[in-house]
């Protein structure tokens, strides 16, 4: 069947539609563009774009479940204490492969693995009793996916700019002490130069025998 939009037919047949002599029900049916058979092919496009949007949601979803799971395994590799890595990066990992939200959150680049043990340490401490904590194996696991979770991008950007200033304040200050340094050396190798110089004394004159011509030669009359 053939339906037909603003004419005010529901239906025809084929072989009706064909039967049409005049000029006007030929162009109605086909020039002016009223069969219907668009309408299904409209809504064929929206389901192709509908799946291409679907498909495309899939693979970002796998892309970062991927790349979760390629950065925490290299962060492992790195890292010198298997023991205590390897338990926590693998729940991780598992978590991973089936939650999303957490796999964005772990591919971020300020997320590191070594500021998440700093976080888990640092929570660990916190109740400690004197200098010894006990904590469970669900605490710890919990512990990292908070750190992940945790919004501190702005956090982290303002301690990578302090940290930044005070070593740019350190590079200075090494570069004063340097330049002080080089300018004592000198004045140092300088001055006892110039005091070799003052204690050099200038060679007396010798006197000559002619400037004793017509002078007595004490030392000859004494038979010395």
């Amino acid at each position: 069947m053939i339906e037909v939009k603003g004419d005010g037919l529901a239906s025809q047949g084929k072989e009706a539609l064909q039967s049409e002599t005049t000029d006007g029900a030929v162009e109605r049916g086909v020039d002016k563009g009223n069969v219907a058979v668009d309408a299904p092919k409209d809504g064929a496009d929206d389901k192709a774009d509908t799946g291409l949007a679907d498909t495309a949601g899939k693979a970002d979803k796998v892309s970062a479940k991927q790349a979760a799971k390629e950065k925490l395994e290299k962060e492992l590799d790195r890292d010198k204490d298997k023991s205590f890595a390897e338990p926590v990066i693998g729940y991780l990992l598992g978590r991973c492969a089936e939650d999303e939200g957490l796999s964005q959150d772990v591919v971020q680049e300020h997320k590191t693995w070594k500021k998440c043990i700093d976080y888990i340490y640092e929570q660990a401490r916190e109740q400690a009793v004197g200098n010894k904590a006990a904590i469970r194996d669900d605490v710890v696991y919990e512990w990292a996916m908070d750190y992940y979770h945790k919004d501190d991008k702005a956090e982290e950007e303002e301690k990578a700019r302090k940290e930044a200033e005070r070593k740019e304040k350190q590079k200075k200050a090494a570069a004063g002490r340097a330049a002080k340094a080089k300018k004592k050396t000198s004045k140092a190798v300088t001055a006892p130069e110039k005091k070799a110089d003052a204690k050099k004394e200038q060679p007396k004159p010798k006197k000559n025998n002619s400037d004793m011509h017509g002078q007595l030669d004490m030392f000859s009359m004494m038979g010395m």
